[in-house]
């Protein structure tokens, strides 16, 4: 039987390690794909865009529950995002940030 065709075992070392390996692959090739958008100054605004869109940083509270379990999907949403946006360069997160606030940037120039 062929190694493919093989169900997975999390009882298998091998196995585990292959999909230890498989899952550090596709992480590491998300967070390729997150630097080269968040590179430019239009992908770092389309980044923060979203994560606004998604409400990050608000209460999701509704008297509604419909309303409300939305809103909580969305921030989830929001926060997974947000959280591999700043595991993948952090610094470009901090840039985005400070670009999205330039009136806050000023002032500390005006006291430093």
């Amino acid at each position: 039987m062929a190694d493919e065709d093989k169900p997975y075992d999390a009882g298998d070392p091998r196995d585990v390690r292959d999909a230890i390996k498989e899952s550090k692959r596709w992480d590491d090739l998300r967070d390729t794909v997150i630097v080269g958008v968040m590179s430019s100054e239009n992908g770092r605004r389309w980044v923060r865009e979203f994560l606004e869109h998604c409400m990050v940083g608000t209460n999701p509270f509704n008297a509604d529950p419909i309303k409300m379990a939305f809103n909580c999907g969305c921030v989830n949403a929001g926060q997974v995002f947000m959280a591999q946006v700043m595991n993948a360069d952090p610094k470009l997160y901090m840039q985005m940030m400070a670009e999205g606030h330039p009136e806050s940037q000023e002032k500390e120039e005006d006291n430093g």
